[in-house]
């Protein structure tokens, strides 16, 4: 998350929203490392997503959450926003792991992170539509107007995670799909 942080540099507006460390064993330096990145950037609110804590590796996600609520109180600019609270009623949301998101828990993270930036962010900023999803018909390829249906195995159109350009604040990436 640091590198991606770091190559987008003057890309980021006022809030940052951060889901990350899932591979990480502690951490504590990384979330001190991210804050202090963002304040350099100028971002004033970093939203983290709690740890959904399940699967094998509960224990962990437990352990960094109890960072977290520490570093939160810490550092002022941190808001925790509650993914594992709000994902705890959804079991369907998971994969067999217990870990990885269905497409169902896509959309259920990203409605959750939509409600987080509605409540954290008071500046100018273009309202979002809601997505939704249903099945689609047998041999369907295409979402109604507006829709969202996920594949049975996700693919990835364009890696922004290296794109020397990333989309960001007034950036618009084009993707043929």
């Amino acid at each position: 998350a640091i590198d991606a942080l770091r190559a987008a540099r003057g890309t980021y507006g006022d809030v940052l929203v951060v889901e990350a460390g899932y591979n990480d064993s502690s951490i504590g330096s990384a979330v001190d490392t991210i804050v202090a990145e963002a304040r350099s950037q100028g971002v004033r609110t970093i939203l983290w997503l709690t740890y959904h804590e399940g699967g094998a590796n509960a224990a962990t996600y437990r352990a960094h959450n109890a960072t977290l609520r520490t570093k939160a109180n810490q550092y002022p600019e941190l808001g925790l926003v509650d993914f594992n609270g709000y994902a705890h009623a959804h079991p369907e949301w998971f994969a067999s792991d217990g870990l990885h998101l269905k497409a169902s828990g896509a959309l259920g993270l990203a409605e959750l992170i939509g409600d987080a930036l509605d409540a954290s962010y008071s500046g100018n900023r273009c309202s979002r539509s809601k997505a939704t999803s249903t099945a689609p018909a047998a041999g369907a390829t295409a979402a109604a107007p507006g829709g969202f249906h996920a594949l049975a195995t996700p693919s990835r159109l364009v890696d922004t995670r290296s794109s020397a350009l990333p989309p960001g604040r007034n950036r618009l990436l084009g993707v043929q799909v």
